[in-house]
């Protein structure tokens, strides 16, 4: 993918033939864009360079053929990883599943960076970043819905693992709390976070519904509750 590149209507990343894409300066997928990743691909980084999404992003894997977004050097901090940024007026949204995020977070920003977005994350895995895993920033139109007593559900995380993060594995500057419930830590004493106690896993920030949280990264999984006798 070349220098000033921007993404206008409808695209697909395949596997058939070219599996791999470069990304040689930041891509950015353009409010009328949508791209949609197939099972199979493999997009790389190079140093400092990313994905802008202000358009639609799925990125569609299955347990037999996920997706892999890595950099072009196996090293944390490598590339800029994805920014998904709407605006009040026209929101962004990303889905994600079966798919790998690695080796993101270049300049300090998060590998996975969400403002005035709808984006899920199911059956994936984060690893490798030199900061925060996933960034979620203000959001006008949450703000502004809970203010009126109204939801404003915008990120969502599930059965996914977090490892070798170098900031939080989700830090939510945001007004709305992310769901993320059955996710594996790195420990199966859940996150490090304050209403955890004895976390030792990746840490979180801000409001995140983190339990129940997976015992291992295979999927065993525990129900914290409080029961009254």
């Amino acid at each position: 993918i070349g220098d000033r590149n921007y993404i206008h209507g409808q695209h697909a990343w395949t596997k058939s033939g070219l599996n791999v894409y470069d990304l040689h300066s930041v891509v950015t997928i353009a409010p009328d864009g949508v791209l949609n990743v197939e099972p199979g691909v493999i997009v790389r980084g190079e140093y400092g360079r990313g994905l802008t999404v202000n358009g639609v992003l799925t990125a569609a894997g299955t347990l037999a053929d996920p997706i892999l977004f890595t950099g072009t050097e196996h090293t944390p901090g490598h590339w800029g990883g994805l920014a998904f940024t709407g605006s009040a007026i026209q929101r962004v949204r990303g889905t994600f599943k079966y798919t790998t995020i690695e080796d993101g977070g270049y300049g300090g920003y998060g590998m996975v960076q969400l403002q005035n977005a709808d984006v899920t994350f199911d059956h994936c895995t984060l690893r490798n970043s030199s900061h925060d895993a996933i960034l979620i920033l203000p959001d006008i139109e949450a703000v502004m819905r809970l203010s009126r007593g109204l939801t404003a559900l915008r990120a969502q995380v599930s059965w996914s693992k977090f490892m070798a993060i170098g900031g939080d594995a989700i830090n939510n500057d945001s007004a709305q709390a992310v769901l993320a419930a059955y996710n594996w830590w790195g420990s199966a004493t859940g996150p490090t976070v304050d209403d955890n106690p004895n976390g030792t896993g990746e840490p979180v920030n801000g409001a995140v519904v983190y339990r129940p949280f997976l015992l291992g990264p295979s999927g065993s999984f525990v129900f914290l509750s409080h029961i009254k006798r």
